[in-house]
Order: structure tokens, then sequence, then C-alpha cells
């Protein structure tokens, strides 16, 4: 029950920052609602100057706004498990009434209040959440609390500070956690924050607009700054500040949402080395940026790329984290035609090393921080330098991934058993030929098997009878500096056309689908097992969203981009 309930919230209530917050798009703007945005915020995002809502929820299936059984909602709100926990209760509420509207675009613009174009903030004010977005008709906010109240019943209290009106609502949880949430509407505005009952709550005055901090984020150039740095587009920018939520973990003090610090909790880390040792450790990862690099949408298409930074200031961690980065071949971004490529570049070469000098980095340093020197004994024993008896066996080895193209399966004994299959296993190595004589070493059948550096083809069902599950012939060939495994005439193509592309050492791990055909055999296997996955689906199989993430490590530090377009059908 509690794992349905977890789901639920984090996917619904959090859908809905992430649906405000991270898919619109705007241009970067300094405008009078940064004024009220400390410049200390522990996390900032935001899209300001107005989003096309309209075009980009109608371009959207309903799967990819929600995706949560309306049972599992059901099964909450009728047990008698949390018949006490009115919190709990009144943030389920709120998702079935986003839940029953996420069908229909103009429903949820109607049920937000939202207009032709939006624009929103997700930051904090003495580490309290406030999220805020423009409406056209702020107070259908009430509509969806109302409805909330009548679920749970917690009747919400006005209150008025300064003259700003707002309403809080007292939500109780287990383990007696209380908090108040509270929202207000004001100049075309809804503001969403929390505070403690009965405390002095100093933070309102600035998240509802009264005051403005000491200093905001508007008297800063960190926006402008991080824009240019990773040169994003100025449509969507945020970053998390990592030195703040070192701050919180240490600090002797109260903040808005807590009563106790969270620093008397783990009275190690409120030592002086403790301070000085994780702050450094902090100076080398400060913060963490996301921004969009291209948004383009209409009114039958949406295309969008992302960066997400890890920044780092370690140069010789960097360096080591470069080192491992191998070949990802072009073709897994999805130009092949292929449903699904999942591709690990990594220079074996370089594994033991680099790894080594990371691990050295971390143990050889004198910590007296109790938790740092017992997280040093911890990683003692785990010395990465025996890789490189691995690293032997696979020398040379600078990638490897796997592709599918084509795929389709009956049931056998309530078994998915395939019944036909297009797809390449490739590895990405200086010697193919040489690589397959190591491969032997683990399994001898190899041996006796001839490979040409031509590109010559080979069958191994004979070498390897257990292929012969599969289906069809399963085909090695060398092309050029590309070990392939494949079966089907796409996969066959794609091995071809590597004989060409050398390798190089451009990145760590991508991922590529093509949803809709993906999630099509997703459902046909869980029907044919009889094994349900904990999301529904089958409401994906019509979507035409194509995209995927590439993982690296670059000058900046750990990078992840997104590259994502979804066609109206």
């Amino acid at each position: 029950m509690k794992k349905n309930f977890f789901k639920i919230i984090s996917v619904g209530l959090l859908a809905n920052v992430a649906m405000i917050n991270g898919s619109f798009a705007a241009p970067l703007t300094k405008t009078a609602q940064l004024d009220y945005v400390p410049a200390n915020t522990t996390v900032f995002s935001t899209i300001l100057g107005g989003f096309p809502v309209k075009d980009y929820l109608t371009n959207l299936n309903a799967g990819l706004l929600f995706n949560t059984d309306p049972k599992d909602i059901e099964t909450i709100m009728n047990s008698d498990r949390f018949e006490g926990d009115g919190g709990i209760r009144f943030l389920v509420s709120i998702v079935d009434s986003y839940q029953s509207s996420a069908e229909n675009p103009i429903d949820i613009i109607k049920l937000f209040g939202l207009g032709d174009d939006v624009s929103s903030l997700f930051y904090t004010v003495d580490y309290a959440p406030v999220i805020k977005y423009s409406a056209a008709n702020p107070d259908a906010i009430w509509n969806i609390l109302a409805k909330a109240e009548k679920d749970s019943g917690i009747q919400g209290v006005k209150e008025s500070l300064d003259g700003v009106e707002y309403t809080s609502y007292k939500l109780n949880f287990e383990e007696d956690i209380m908090v108040d949430l509270v929202v207000s509407t004001n100049d075309g505005w809804v503001t969403i924050t929390l505070k403690k009952p009965d405390a002095q709550n100093s933070h309102l005055k600035i998240a509802l607009g009264i005051e403005k901090p000491e200093k905001s984020l508007n008297q800063t150039d960190i926006l402008q700054k991080i824009n240019d740095k990773y040169g994003f587009d100025g449509k969507l920018i945020g970053f998390l500040n990592h030195k703040r939520i070192l701050e919180l973990l240490t600090e002797d003090k109260s903040h808005a949402l807590f009563d106790l610090e969270i620093g008397r909790k783990n009275k190690e880390l409120l030592t002086d080395s403790c301070k000085t040792e994780l702050g450094q450790i902090v100076e080398s990862w400060p913060r963490t940026v996301v921004g969009t690099t291209h948004t383009e949408i209409t009114q039958n298409f949406i295309s969008d790329q992302r960066r997400f930074i890890i920044e780092m200031n370690d140069r010789p961690t960097i360096d080591a984290l470069m080192n491992l980065r191998g070949n990802i071949p072009s073709f897994t971004a999805g130009s092949a035609g292929q449903i699904f490529s999942l591709a690990v570049g990594l220079n074996v070469d370089k594994l033991a090393p680099s790894l080594t000098k990371i691990w050295s980095g971390i143990v050889q340093t004198k910590y007296e921080c109790k938790p740092l020197v017992e997280m040093q004994k911890e990683l003692g024993g785990a010395n990465p330098a025996m890789l490189g008896m691995f690293a032997g066996m696979a020398g040379g080895v600078n990638g490897v991934n796997l592709s599918v193209f084509d795929l389709d399966f009956k049931a056998s004994k309530k078994k998915p058993e395939i019944t036909m299959l297009d797809a390449l296993l490739s590895l990405s190595v200086e010697n193919p030929t040489s690589q397959l004589i190591r491969m032997s070493m683990m399994k001898p059948i190899l041996a006796t098997l001839i490979l040409a550096d031509d590109g010559t083809e080979v069958e191994l069902n004979k070498h390897i009878p257990e292929l012969n599950e599969l289906g069809g012939k399963t085909m090695m060939a060398a092309s050029g500096k590309h070990l392939n495994i494949y079966q089907g005439e796409k996969a066959k193509a794609v091995s071809v056309a590597l004989k060409t592309e050398e390798i190089d050492n451009n990145g760590f791990m991508r991922l590529f689908m093509d949803m809709g055909p993906l999630m099509k055999l997703i459902v046909k296997a869980e029907a044919i097992t009889g094994k349900f996955g904990p999301t529904n689906f089958e409401i994906l199989t019509d979507v035409d969203l194509k995209g995927g993430f590439d993982i690296d490590f670059t000058e900046y530090g750990v990078e992840i981009t997104s590259d994502s377009k979804i066609i109206k059908k």
C-alpha cells in the first residue's frame, strides 16, 4: 500500500512540478518575480516569458502526462490504513484531479486556470519550497483544493499577512509529521509553499511576495553566467546549490520547516573537521545545472534538447573520468531505424589506471571527519587495480552496443518465444580478430571459428548451439574496427556500414528509444507472461516519441544530454 501511495505521489505531484518547470520553455528574461527569489536559493528552475502551453499539451499523448493506474488512487482513498492520514488523502485527491483531466489538454488548462502562455518558478526560501505559476484564472486552484478538502476532511483556514490573503491546510502524516500547505493567488499568479504550524514562519513574507530577500537572484549574474557557459537557449534554466545543502546539514541553527535543525540529529557532522572537510569536497562538486539547448514547439511537433551538468572543479578526477570514455557509434542516436539502442563507450585499457587514480585520491586523503573516515575504510578493501586482469582479457576494447531493429515473439508455455529478430551486438575494438582469439579462451569452441578481416560473415549457430533459441541464423563479422554479431537485414546493413567508421573516444553511454514500437513489445510480453510492471505501458503504445540521452564525462564534470522529438498523430 505504501509503495503504491509513494509511487502515485512522486509520479503525480512531481509530474505537475516537472510539467510546469521542466518541460515548458520560454526565453530567459529578468522579470519582477526574480526580485523575490533569494540569491542563496537551494534549488531553482524557471520558465519566464510565456510558454505555448496549449500547443505543448496538444502534442502529448495522455500517457506522457500521467501514467498511474486509477485503481491505485481508489485503493488508497478507500483504505482503512490511511483513515487517519488526512495529509495523504489530501495529496492523493490533488493527483486524482490531475489524472482525471490528463486525457484532454483543454481540461488540464481549465483545471489549473492556465492561459495560452504560462510562466513559472520553483525555488526555496530558507529551504522552504516555493512554486509559482502564472494563470489566466488563478482562482481555478480553489476548485482543486475544495475537492481535496472534501476527500480528506481537512478544512482550509483563510489567513492574511500584511494585506496578502492566503489559505493554509494542516497536513498530518504518519510519525506525527505536521506541515501546513500554503496557497495564495495574487496579480495573476498562484503561489504554493509550506510552513510549520505554530512557528514564526518569517520566510512567508518573501514567499508570498510581501518582502524582498536581502539579496535577490535578479541582483546577481548567476543565471546569465550559467546560460552563457553551457550554451543554453535561455528557455529553461535551473540549478541545485550543493553548498546550501551542506549548510543545512552542518549549521547549528533552525530553518523555516525545522524545529530542530538537521545537524543536531547528525551531531558528528557539526564538528569543525566535518564542516571543513565536507566543505572542501563540495567545493569540488559545487552545483548541478540544467537547461535547454534547443526547443521547438508547433501545433504538431515538439523538439527538445537539454543539458544536465554536475559541475566539478577537481581536475585530476575529471581527467581520470574522461580517460574512461570510449567509442559510441554514430548510428546509435537513432539514424538506422532501430527501436532501441544501448551503447557503452569504455576504454578498457584505461579502466584500471583511471579508477585506481580516483580511488587513491579518496583513500589517501587524510580525514578526521568520522563519516569520511568510515567511508575510506570501506573503500580501502576495494582496490580497482584488480581490474587489470579483466582489462587484459578485453584489451583494445573501446565500447559495446546493442541495437534492436525489429522483434516479434509468440507465447510458448507462458514464455515469449522469438519468431523474428533483427538486432546487432557490436564491439568497438582495435583488432577484431585478435579479440576473437581472447574470447575463445572463455568459450573454447570459438577457437574453431575462422574470421576474415574483410568483413565476410560466418554463422555462429553451429559453434554456439544456444543461439538457436533466438531463431534464424546468427552471424559474426569483422567490419573495420568493429566485431559484430547480428541477425536480420537491417542489422547486417549497419554492420557493413561500420567498416568505414573509425574508433573515437567520444562518450561514455547512450540510450535511444522509439517509444511506440518499444512499448508495444513490452505490453505483448506482459500479456504472455502475466507479469505486469509498475507502469501502465499500454497507453504509451500510440506515442510517436523518439529520443534518448547520453551520459558523458567532460571538462565541466558529469554531463547528461537528452534529445527528444514528439510528432502529433
